[in-house]
């Protein structure tokens, strides 16, 4: 994941969790399965109070805190076997999460 939050500025947090899932999970996995594991991950991230929201351009729209969370959903939409968090790899340990 980016350090910067770029996303379809005219896109709803939905939509834009929807269009990652359909690209990037695999074809075998039928578009309502896709778009159900989409609202488990709204519901994880607790963006159910903004998941129609417009994202809009950076500062204006979604805040930087909602941003980052969404860019953090659209990664989990896609439904990846292992995720790696690292901040600021230099300087801390990585932590790994498997789901």
């Amino acid at each position: 994941m980016e350090q910067f939050d770029v996303h379809e500025p005219t896109s709803t947090v939905r939509e834009a969790l929807q269009f990652s899932a359909m690209l990037r999970q695999p074809r075998e996995i039928s578009r309502q399965e896709k778009f159900e594991y989409v609202e488990q991950v709204i519901k994880l991230l607790e963006l159910e109070d903004i998941a129609d929201a417009i994202i809009g351009k950076v500062g204006e729209g979604l805040s930087s805190e909602q941003r980052k969370r969404t860019t953090i959903a659209v990664e989990l939409a896609s439904r990846p076997q292992l995720l790696l968090f690292l901040d600021e790899p230099t300087s801390g340990t990585p932590k790994f999460c498997a789901f």
